[in-house]
């Protein structure tokens, strides 16, 4: 089948979570499942928990932020974009969260609302089924 890249050279990803930043983080990206056409997740004390997974997020952008050291980066991007596809792959059919601040889940909706071009939505769509053949 082959993977799609844009005119650009770079990998067509179907998230705004995609990392690109690395192979590995590309990689750790490929896990993110498919957005849900914008259903919107709210925080709830009756959600699902996903504390464990938000304190890898926070902690990995607390160093993402300011750490100038690339295997630091790499190590905690790959661990943030994984901590996103967990999340996302625990609430399955759920839109409610226990545990995630309000910037998590900003970006779990954003992934939701992620609408790509008409031109780049078919080869989004290829890599993801390429990847998970």
């Amino acid at each position: 089948m082959g993977l799609a890249f844009d005119d650009n050279g770079q990998y067509i990803g179907w998230s705004s979570l995609f990392n690109y930043n690395s192979i590995d983080t590309i990689k750790a990206s490929e896990y993110l499942p498919l957005p849900k056409n914008g259903v919107v997740i709210e925080e709830s004390e009756i959600g699902v928990d996903v504390s464990e997974e938000a304190a890898i997020i926070t902690k990995a952008r607390e160093i993402l932020d300011n750490s100038p050291e690339p295997d630091l980066i790499n190590e905690w991007g790959v661990k943030e974009v994984l901590a996103y596809a967990r999340i996302l792959n625990k609430l399955g059919d759920s839109k409610l969260v226990k545990g995630a601040n309000p910037e998590i889940i900003k970006n779990l909706n954003n992934h939701n609302a992620t609408r790509l071009p008409a031109d780049l939505k078919a080869e989004a769509l290829r890599n993801f089924i390429s990847v998970h053949i």
